[in-house]
């Protein structure tokens, strides 16, 4: 990696390691994964190169989210140069509908992170797409929901549906429609200018590094707006 990144006159290199919790003990891949980046951000850094990491966003450290507590926040913000917070997915196909990044959610993500990290090594993560959850497939009562994404260009397409109906949270800051097809009955959670100008104005609010997207080619022109 650091040769790469090197020899191929990048900037450095951005680490984004998911689902770690694989062994019997989750410490020892929350331990296992910290080592690594303390022994790649020597090496990068040696080389004048940076390390990002990409990081689930949370707002506890809880050993039973096997999902983001081998993330190490403390540690990892003591050895990368920017922890890039992913700050999306508060929910999706594996859940119930609702926000894709709450404003509401995301600031406490913001909040618990700025605790731990200097601010000025926090990017946070802005996602240019939605959900679209099936409540006619999906069946809650057995914890299973029908999901699919759709990208922030694919959302006039779906508000222009027969019957389809734009709502608004106010807590989340964050749009979402319902429309009926084929029989099925669909809610559907995305972006517009409005709920990503909420979250960006956390940058500025908690002095952050910047911010980051998911992902190049799912947007228009109007996200950057």
């Amino acid at each position: 990696l650091v040769d790469l990144a090197r020899d191929g006159g990048y900037d450095g290199v951005n680490i984004d390691f998911e689902s770690l919790a694989y062994s019997a003990d989750i410490a020892e891949d929350r331990a296992a994964f910290s080592a690594f980046i303390h022994d790649l951000a020597a090496q990068l850094h040696a080389q004048g190169l940076k390390l990002a990491i990409s990081v689930p966003g949370k707002t506890e450290d809880s050993v039973n989210d096997t999902w983001s507590y081998p993330f190490d926040y403390a540690t990892l913000g003591q050895d990368a140069d920017y922890l890039q917070l992913m700050t999306y997915d508060q929910h999706g196909p594996w859940s119930e509908p609702g926000p894709v990044s709450g404003v509401d959610w995301v600031e406490a993500c913001v909040a618990y992170a700025t605790s731990l990290v200097a601010p000025d090594k926090l990017l946070i993560g802005l996602p240019a797409y939605g959900y679209d959850w099936d409540l006619t497939a999906s069946d809650p009562d057995s914890g299973t929901y029908i999901g699919s994404s759709f990208s922030w260009t694919d959302v006039p397409t779906l508000l222009a549906k027969p019957g389809a109906a734009s709502h608004w949270d106010a807590a989340a800051q964050s749009p979402w429609l319902t429309y009926t097809e084929e029989g099925h009955t669909h809610e559907a959670w995305y972006e517009n200018a409005e709920s990503i100008r909420a979250k960006a104005e956390l940058v500025t609010h908690y002095h952050l590094a910047g911010l980051s997207m998911w992902s190049l080619g799912q947007e228009d022109e109007s996200f950057w707006q």
